[in-house]
């Protein structure tokens, strides 16, 4: 069982770098939609 959970975390920290990039990636996106909407 902990074999199996030491193979599957790198996997799990990779996932989650992943989603922080994009987070990070699309946050000045969903900023300047904001801002557009906000102007409109």
């Amino acid at each position: 069982m902990y074999k199996s959970f030491k193979r599957k975390e790198p996997l799990a920290l990779r996932l989650s770098h992943l989603v922080l990039r994009d987070l990070h990636v699309l946050s000045p996106l969903l900023h300047g939609i904001e801002n557009a909407l906000i102007l409109l």
